[in-house]
């Protein structure tokens, strides 16, 4: 592969230059392949990562089902309440996954790291619902913008933590809908300064990227 070339041609021209002497270089290439070996996902790892997610998703499911069964019965308190702990679960959950060494770092990614920022996007999905929930009975418009801000938070927070494309996703997920809530809703503006806001926060992505704020858990390979 590219990658594989790439390396052997660089230990070639330190080996050239004296750099590096050919045992040297034999045992550099042998290192990178047994760590390569050990990086790549066997089908053992893959059927574990898709048990995991299956797992998580019938749990999930099953919470999703006692909720619309009791919700009409539940206090607003209580919804509240619910989807508070859910939300902290899952987060604790994503931490206690990846661990807090790969935190606030670029980890190199795993099964783990990536069933973490699975979690720390659905903590923040769930938070937007707890929000949403304990705003909406009180007979606010504006309740899903709240909401959606509340997500943005724990989307970003997640994000920070545990750089990866499903937390880039839940950023843009939440993103998308506070900039319009916020000029639509909250301050009654019309469709050019909506679609303004749209354009700003296009930008502001764009600017994050190029200045190496937006990053994405680093391949243990190179790009091939």
């Amino acid at each position: 592969m590219a990658h594989e070339h790439r390396v052997g041609t660089a230990l070639r021209r330190l080996v050239d230059e004296g750099v590096l002497t050919e045992a040297q270089r034999d045992a550099v290439t042998a290192a990178v392949a047994a760590e390569e070996a050990a990086a790549r996902p066997t089908a053992g790892k893959l059927l574990a990562e898709i048990a995991a997610y299956i797992g998580a998703g019938l749990l999930l499911g099953g919470l999703v089902l006692f909720l619309e069964a009791s919700w009409g019965d539940l206090a607003r308190a209580s919804r509240v309440a619910i989807l508070a702990a859910v939300a902290i679960g899952l987060a604790l959950g994503g931490v206690a996954l990846a661990g807090r060494a790969s935190l606030f770092r670029t980890p190199t990614p795993t099964a783990r790291t990536r069933l973490a920022a699975v979690l720390f996007a659905l903590a923040a999905a769930t938070l937007a619902g707890a929000v949403g929930a304990g705003i909406d009975d009180s007979g606010s418009d504006e309740a899903w913008v709240f909401a959606a801000c509340a997500g943005l938070v724990v989307a970003v927070l997640g994000y920070v933590a545990l750089p990866s494309v499903v937390g880039m996703l839940a950023c843009a997920a939440f993103g998308v809908p506070v900039v319009g809530g916020v000029l639509g809703e909250l301050f009654n503006l019309d469709e050019f300064w909506i679609g303004s806001g749209f354009f700003a926060l296009g930008m502001v992505w764009f600017g994050l990227t190029r200045a190496g704020a937006v990053i994405m858990a680093r391949s243990p390979r190179g790009s091939d």
